[in-house]
């Protein structure tokens, strides 16, 4: 059984340090099997049997504050916003006259002091970083806090001494500007952050906080507005035309169109009615409808498909990983450099004054900002753009796996084909149509699209299941056929050669045998049916190819070799694949089979991804590199995926390694930039040539700038161009 994950939002991390600290604290928790904790999203998200207050405790423990609250309101994120604006703001306010004076070179004693008097609300409007910074130094760690709070502490210390023993040279505003801009570029990165989020904020702002109540508790009341927590389920609640609904429930009363584009990526309506299922979020466009309350809270599918977007956006790919690490070793680096810088300059005859500035130049401009956002804001962007196309990627894990797929596997009967077969022919014997709502009782009992076909097939005629007969000793014989006693009569359903080994002479006179051959090269499915131990008739049943599987299949083969692994005879697989372009197919396999295909292309050291919806499917997919499922697949095939395509639309497989492969370019410009910019600025710094204010500008700038190019992906991914 899976072990549970959680996914607790942190307060106070600024830098990759701090996500990495974290970390460190949380695996050391017992129980913990794996975590994940994502700087540009602030959460950690931990798998294993363990409790919430333990994994609250080693956050604390690390420096850092847990949010315990799940419930995200966006009204709160705003005002926090405008919170962060205005100390930004403010800040650049009281830095302005530092910076005016001391770039002006303004002399005399009464400059000091008010470069003094100004520099002071700044500090206090950056308190944050001295915070952080003295958290740090406690727990024996090292993030951006320490190296800000470091450089502009030095500087301010050092200034103020000077006011008071009269140093030529004052740096009030390697302080002052510094603190500014680096709050100037952190409210920069969390908009253009938050921009990249749209996707999940718009989910999480689509329902409605109130519901007109209509029924309690089974008893009905005078109709009145309640909020939406004081719902049960059980209660019945109205929705009136254009309103959004509540939360998932079954109609009750009432016809209307229902929009359920936010959940599905479909944008066209669905009818519903009496008995039909709604989810919380829709759109009810035209009718009144009367809704029985049927999840509430998190079990709304409306909840788990954000909590799946978020989980999905706050894990880590291996090349993340990587440079996580790097940013954990870094901090501590640079604060080497920076100490070897002093000590370099004060030895070269410099006084101790002159080789302050360098070294905390060195401190400010190397805050590992950009290179802990180079990888997580592309990939909230990539995934939240891939969740607006209706294209649900269960982890990072998968989109880093997916731009490298070697060979795509899928299945055929409600992969390539509808999924939805029907008779298209039929032979009967003399009294075989009479004896046709015998063999529909029999198939009735089991779940297999054929014998569904069987069902709906003897409804065309009319025939009536009736309730005077009793179905006695079924049996469901995987891969061969259903039998059992109907009205006494012994009746047996399936492939030709499992009727014969029941005793049954399929050789009649009334069965055209040569056209039979003839439907089984054209790769239909054909079903036998005896009632009384005579041959009753032969069904000939086919699956249409999906309408967009040609223009899929054409897709995926500029990306990968593509293989048909089925469970179905040879002549059917044998004419899909002939149909779509495919050389290589696997036919009457089982879902065993089916596996083990997969781990021997792994063997060869392919990367294997896997198309599938049926139940049958599912030890594949769990063993594939990647696991496609289709929104109509099973509810096995939905929780072993790594993407579920929502649509149902075979093209979104293509569409979805598409995106990997943006993602993936995009990631590794950003950690080119982040690298390149410290590995080249560091040196500048160290050497002199960079000033204290330049060098936070460079920094914000720096992490900017990754952001911004995150933010690309949302044109890049456009769903015409995929």
């Amino acid at each position: 059984m899976k072990s549970p994950t959680t996914l607790i939002p942190i307060e106070g991390m600024r830098c990759a340090g701090c996500a990495g600290t974290i970390e460190k604290k949380i695996a050391l928790v017992l129980g913990v099997e794996w975590v994940s904790v994502n700087f540009a999203t602030k959460k950690a998200l931990v798998r294993g049997d363990v409790a919430l207050k333990d994994l609250c405790k080693a956050i604390e423990s690390a420096g850092y504050k847990p949010v315990l609250d799940k419930v995200r309101s966006p009204e709160l994120e705003k005002a926090q916003l405008k919170r962060q604006k205005l100390e930004a703001a403010l800040a650049m306010l009281f830095s302005f006259p530092v910076f005016v004076l001391s770039m002006g070179h303004v002399e005399g004693e009464w400059s000091g002091w008010v470069q003094f008097g100004f520099t002071i609300p700044v500090l206090i409007l950056g308190r944050s970083f001295f915070v952080g910074g003295w958290k740090n130094f406690k727990h024996q760690t090292a993030t951006m806090d320490s190296l800000v709070a470091l450089g502009t502490g030095s500087a301010f210390i050092y200034s103020a001494a000077g006011c008071f023993f009269k140093f030529p040279h004052l740096y009030f505003e390697s302080a002052a500007v510094v603190l500014s801009l680096v709050l100037l570029g952190r409210i920069l990165e969390e908009i253009a952050k938050r921009r990249s989020s749209n996707a999940l904020m718009e989910l999480m702002t689509v329902s409605p906080q109130t519901v007109v109540l209509i029924s309690k508790g089974g008893k009905f009341t005078a109709t009145s507005e309640v909020s939406l927590s004081q719902l049960k389920e059980g209660d019945l609640f109205l929705v009136r035309p254009g309103e959004i609904i509540a939360t998932d429930g079954r109609v009750i009363e009432g016809i209307s169109s229902v929009e359920e584009s936010k959940l599905t990526g479909e944008s066209a309506p669905k009818e519903k009615i009496v008995g039909s299922v709604v989810f919380g979020g829709t759109l009810n466009q035209n009718g009144r409808l009367v809704v029985e309350a049927t999840a509430l809270g998190e079990e709304t599918r409306l909840s788990k498909l954000i909590q799946l977007v978020e989980e999905a956006q706050g894990s880590k790919t291996k090349i993340q990983r990587l440079a996580d690490k790097i940013s954990a070793v870094f901090v501590p680096s640079v604060l080497l450099v920076a100490v070897i810088t002093f000590l370099s300059w004060s030895f070269t005859g410099h006084s101790w004054i002159e080789a302050l500035i360098p070294s905390i130049s060195v401190l400010v401009i190397a805050c590992p900002c950009a290179l802990g956002l180079a990888t997580p804001t592309a990939l909230i962007t990539g995934i939240g753009r891939a969740a607006e196309l209706g294209i649900l990627i269960r982890d990072a894990r998968s989109l880093e796996a997916s731009h490298k797929i070697d060979v795509i596997l899928l299945d055929k009967t409600g992969t390539l084909t509808e999924g939805t077969p029907r008779v298209v022919d039929s032979y009967y014997c003399p009294t075989g149509k009479k004896e046709l709502g015998l063999i529909a009782l029999i198939e009735n009992q089991a779940s297999h699209p054929l014998a569904r076909a069987i069902s709906q097939y003897a409804k065309t005629f009319q025939i009536a299941e009736s309730n005077s007969y009793k179905v006695e000793n079924f049996q469901n014989v995987s891969g061969l056929g259903c039998s059992g006693k109907v009205d006494g009569k012994d009746v047996y359903v399936g492939s030709r050669q499992w009727v014969e080994s029941q005793g049954i002479n399929t050789v009649v006179d009334w069965l055209p045998h040569a056209e039979i051959e003839k439907i089984k090269r054209e790769g239909k499915s054909r079903v036998w049916a005896s009632v009384d131990n005579h041959l009753t008739c032969v069904l000939i049943i086919q699956d249409e190819l999906r309408p967009e599987a040609k223009k899929a299949i054409s897709d995926l083969q500029r990306e990968a070799k593509v293989k048909i692994v089925s469970g179905d005879n040879s002549d059917a697989v044998q004419r899909v694949a002939q149909e779509l372009g495919i050389t290589e197919w696997l036919a009457e396999v089982t879902p065993s089979q089916k596996a083990e295909e997969v781990k021997r292309l792994k063997a060869q050291g392919l990367q294997v991804a896997m198309v599938g919806e049926g139940v049958n499917d599912g030890p594949a997919l769990a063993l594939a590199d990647v696991s496609f499922t289709l929104g109509s697949g099973t509810d096995l095939a939905k929780e072993v995926a790594s993407v579920t395509l929502l649509h149902g639309d075979l093209r979104q497989v293509s569409q979805s390694l598409k995106i990997s492969h943006q993602v993936m370019r995009v990631i590794k410009q950003n950690l080119f930039s982040a690298f390149f910019y410290n590995t080249f600025s560091i040196p500048i710094a160290a050497f002199g040539l960079l000033n204290p204010m330049v060098a936070g500008l460079a920094m914000a700038l720096s992490s900017l700038s990754v952001v911004l190019n995150s933010l690309r992906l949302k044109a890049i991914i456009r769903d015409k161009d995929l």
